[in-house]
């Protein structure tokens, strides 16, 4: 089991027996170990050449947590796939649109 807010967890669970270990991690505060979870969380991404996440670890302030960098990633990465859609759809319409051009002007020629 893994949180990221042990105050959170029930007292229950915290008796004798019930977990083997208890292992607190704190917050990444220095800008190499962020720069270390970013590449862990977007190791799957195929990032663009101007992705720099070494200044993107800088910019992340000092209360920043691993599920703050998970939720940054995950929201960057929908960000771009609407943008890609939406560019896809903009450039399928438009082939669309050239290609019933293309029909009419040739049904207009017969």
């Amino acid at each position: 089991m893994g949180v990221h807010r042990p105050d959170l967890i029930d007292p229950a669970l915290l008796r004798p027996g019930r977990l083997d270990v208890l292992l607190y991690v704190g917050v990444a505060e220095d800008s190499h170990s962020k720069l270390k979870v970013l590449q862990a969380l977007t190791r799957k991404f195929m990032l663009t050449d101007d992705i720099d996440l070494p200044i993107i670890a800088e910019k992340c302030p000092p209360t920043f947590t691993g599920a703050d960098m998970y939720a940054l990633s995950s929201d960057a990465w929908m960000t771009a796939l609407k943008r890609t859609v939406a560019q896809v759809s903009k450039d399928t319409v438009w082939e669309c649109n050239q290609q019933q051009q293309q029909n009419c002007y040739t049904s207009q020629l017969t």
